[in-house]
């Protein structure tokens, strides 16, 4: 098998929001957890991607895979949301199918299923260089100079985040602060428009949320809500790696369900 390197970029929102006509929402109030935490679920999937020696890709892959975390902590329905290979996909599905169970959500002190997002990024090692000459002085400090640029480009990159961003007061704030502004778009409602949209961000090294996208839509006028809301969130907590703060991004799922109407019977 083939020695990768597994990194979790910028573990998303593991929440759904769901927004329902008349201000009805559905709210989990305590999201599913891996073991250990994100990093135990990253070391996991670190020592559990494998891939074939035959695999001859070179370079970064990110695969965003979507699951359930059902009511026992079992991961359930398995998919891909978004793509970076198909075999590199499929290895990353069954792997994550393989996960050990999760501690469950839990609305209102109950256990309930909900859809965990985890996008997982594997870099595959570069082939050994083939033995060359010895450099002349001359050559090594072009290199070296050469190299400095790269790697200076390189720490421009997310690659790992050790400490996610957060909102103020936690998840919770973080719903209720999308809850109490998201208004269903009127015409939605009347054309009995549902669905989920994704909304993605980035959260700067000051914690200011900046340049808000659609990464999955659901309809043009769900899709705007999501982005108006989006852009009203405060400042973040930043998130870190090596102890410093860095520019992270972050996904919200935002779910449109109209309420359905209760059928009554008149006796006369």
């Amino acid at each position: 098998m083939r020695r990768i390197r597994v990194l979790l970029m910028s573990v998303m929102a593991m929440f759904s929001i769901v927004a329902v006509a008349q201000d009805e929402i559905l709210l989990t109030t305590e999201m599913a957890q891996f073991p250990g935490g994100e990093a135990a679920l990253m070391k996991y999937l670190s020592q559990h991607l494998e891939f074939p020696p035959e695999y001859e890709f070179e370079g970064n892959f990110k695969t965003i895979v979507q699951f359930v975390v059902t009511q026992t902590g079992e991961v359930g329905e398995t998919k891909v949301a978004r793509s970076s290979n198909p075999l590199i996909d499929s290895i990353v599905v069954n792997t994550v199918k393989q996960l050990p169970r999760f501690i469950p959500a839990r609305q209102n002190g109950t256990p309930v299923s909900v859809w965990y997002t985890l996008p997982v990024t594997v870099k595959f090692q570069e082939k050994p260089a083939p033995i060359e000459p010895p450099k002349s002085k001359k050559q090594i400090i072009k290199e070296d100079y050469a190299n400095g640029i790269l790697e200076f480009i390189d720490s421009l990159g997310i690659h790992h985040v050790e400490e996610m961003p957060k909102f103020p007061k936690g998840e919770a704030a973080l719903m209720h602060h999308i809850m109490t502004r998201l208004q269903y778009p009127t015409m939605a409602r009347e054309s009995m428009i549902e669905g989920k949209v994704m909304v993605q961000f980035i959260v700067s090294e000051t914690g200011e949320v900046g340049e808000p996208k659609v990464v999955k839509s659901a309809h043009p006028l769900l899709d705007a809500e999501a982005l108006r809301v989006c852009r009203t969130l405060p400042k973040f907590t930043p998130g870190k790696r090596d102890g410093k703060p860095i520019e992270a991004t972050f996904t919200v799922p935002v779910i449109f369900k109209l309420r359905q109407p209760k059928l009554e019977e008149n006796f006369h």
